[in-house]
């Protein structure tokens, strides 16, 4: 019997193959769902705010601009610093597949607040006090939908 009839080495290698699959769908997937979540949140404040101060005038060129601008900017400023966590939430739902059996959004999610309080400390040390709540509530936007978002996409996707 060769490595190639061998049933339990088809498995392992599918199985790494499905582990890197995870890992890659939350590294790719993941900063671009949590950039334009928080995109869309923060053009939600820019045009609540504008109709608050009774400027419903400003709110078209807040909705556009927030969401092509603010997208693009989210996406760049998310791949810059939602990578790491991102692939990080991979490896940890990838490990719970290999040893369960199956992705779980609920594992993507504990793991995403697990990498949110890691850069909520992160943003305590390196943030003005000024900025530290808007900071602290996008990341938690941010890896809140991203790894939900992953989560359920990669459910979907590999059962």
């Amino acid at each position: 019997m060769t490595a190639h009839d061998d049933p339990s080495a088809t498995k392992a290698g599918a199985s790494i193959a499905r582990s890197l699959g995870i890992v890659a769908l939350f590294g790719l997937a993941g900063p671009v769902v949590g950039g334009v979540t928080v995109a869309i949140l923060s053009t939600l404040l820019a045009v609540f705010s504008d109709l608050a101060s009774g400027d419903p005038g400003a709110v078209p060129k807040q909705v556009v601009g927030g969401l092509i601008a603010g997208s693009i900017f989210a996406v760049i400023l998310g791949y810059a610093i939602g990578t790491v966590p991102a692939l990080g939430v991979g490896i940890v739902v990838a490990w719970r597949d290999r040893r369960a059996r199956g992705v779980s959004v609920r594992t993507a999610v504990l793991a995403g607040l697990g990498f949110w309080i890691a850069s909520a400390i992160i943003v305590v040390i390196s943030v003005p006090v000024e900025g530290r709540l808007v900071w602290i509530a996008a990341l938690l936007a941010a890896h809140l939908a991203g790894a939900a978002g992953c989560g359920w996409l990669a459910r979907r996707l590999l059962g």
